[in-house]
């Protein structure tokens, strides 16, 4: 089975415009969005973040995480030339992690070191009551260490995901073959 790219769009539309959140799509099913998209006065640096799943236990079920952040630094690094840094923000609070919170801010500052962020931060969020959440946070150059990194993610990222859906394809189940004595009682009434 082969895996089309996850597409990008703005909210309930059929394209994107820059700076607006950025829906996630796979076929035509979101499976989350980009929240903070803000582009830098200068015109050549953006900050993405507050990344948001549509079906959080899905998204984590489907293990797609890097696979979208890959693809979301893709589709802005390669639709918008100008833009030439990209400042990623990964903060959201995920039920389940309760006691985790460290090792998910370290799972996240793997992601993005894997695609070839630098100078990733990870800082605890300053909010009363979240005091054991964490920010972590990057830049991302459009240069020839970045491209590389990223497009090696890109490549598995997709082949595990192609995987993963061709795994929940199933085969449709054999007829059952009904027993000698069913068959029999069908027959007398």
């Amino acid at each position: 089975m082969s895996f089309e790219n996850l597409t990008m769009r703005s909210p309930g539309s059929d394209g994107y415009v820059l700076g607006t959140p950025i829906e996630v799509l796979d076929g035509g099913t979101s499976v989350g969005i980009v929240r903070t998209v803000v582009l830098a006065s200068t015109g050549d640096e953006i900050l993405l973040g507050d990344f948001e799943a549509t079906n959080q236990a899905d998204f984590l079920a489907r293990r797609i995480a890097k696979l979208v952040i890959a693809e979301v630094v893709n589709f802005v690094a390669t639709s918008y030339e100008a833009i030439s840094a990209i400042e990623i923000m990964l903060g959201r609070d995920i039920d389940g992690f309760e006691g985790r919170q460290a090792y998910l801010a370290q799972a996240r500052a793997d992601l993005l070191q894997s695609i070839g962020v630098r100078n990733v931060q990870v800082a605890p969020k300053p909010l009363r009551g979240k005091e054991a959440h964490f920010t972590v946070c990057g830049m991302w150059a459009y240069d020839r260490p970045s491209l590389e990194a990223l497009e090696t993610v890109l490549h598995a990222e997709r082949a595990a995901y192609a995987q993963f859906k061709a795994a929940q394809v199933k085969a449709p189940a054999a007829p059952r073959r009904r027993s000698m004595l069913s068959r029999v009682f069908a027959s007398s009434d």
